[in-house]
């Protein structure tokens, strides 16, 4: 039998969800290299919600670089991102957020409420989440779109210890609990998929009081490169 046949052999022994997540991650690999500035400076006003982007675990600013091509050439210009350090909390990074979502009301001159869309990937979800623990940071926010990100918690945590919290029957999941049920919630929109390997299990992603939304064959990298999912945040967001 010949290397070739092996290799391939052993290739189709993988699950089709888990193979379906190497090209992903390949084309997000392109990303990061092309990189893509966090920077929030102002932007003319092109007459919609601004939105800021909240990257995963491991991820940058340069992970949106699709998705806010697409909406700028949709007229949605004013699209921002954040970068956290991976070196900190979840709670110390939601307020690394808190403080984004207070500079892009600067730079837009928009200190009212319901003022900014939030899109956040992964973990970038949980993040966000935590920050709307905050009074100041909830009252900007209009709508949270949230992407694989596991509101639930993961089992897939129990195997990093910078991932701790998320592990199911955490405090910090109790803390997540108290901001997705707080009545002044912002509109919540959650975004799965039975595909999405590192969500265990798929549902976790979803919120029972949030409209959720089922991407069928979407990979937890594909959210961010596929263009079926850009279409479909750029219908929510102009919702």
């Amino acid at each position: 039998m010949t290397i070739g046949r092996v290799a391939h052999r052993g290739w189709e022994a993988i699950d089709p969800d888990v193979r379906r997540h190497f090209p992903h991650m390949a084309i997000l690999g392109v990303s990061q290299i092309v990189g893509q500035s966090s920077e929030i400076k102002p932007i003319v006003d092109d007459g919609r919600t601004p939105v800021l982007c909240v990257h995963g675990l491991g991820g940058s600013a340069a992970n949106f670089s699709g998705l806010r091509g697409y909406l700028w050439l949709k007229g949605t210009r004013r699209v921002f991102s954040v970068s956290i350090p991976g070196s900190l909390q979840l709670e110390e990074m939601a307020q690394v957020v808190s403080a984004a979502i207070a500079q892009v009301g600067v730079v837009c001159g928009q200190s009212g409420d319901r003022s900014l869309d939030v899109v956040a990937h992964s973990q970038g979800g949980v993040v966000a989440t935590l920050a709307c623990l905050d009074p100041n940071t909830r009252r900007r926010i209009r709508r949270l779109i949230t992407m694989g990100s596991p509101l639930k918690g993961t089992h897939l945590a129990r195997f990093a210890t910078t991932t701790v919290g998320l592990r199911p029957g955490s405090d910090l999941l109790a803390r997540l609990e108290e901001a997705l049920e707080h009545r002044d919630r912002p509109d919540l929109v959650c975004y799965w998929s039975r595909s999405d390997v590192l969500m265990l299990p798929p549902e976790t992603a979803t919120w029972p009081t949030a409209r959720n939304i089922e991407l069928p064959g979407c990979t937890h990298y594909g959210y961010l490169v596929h263009p079926r999912t850009w279409r479909s945040i750029y219908r929510v967001l102009a919702s």
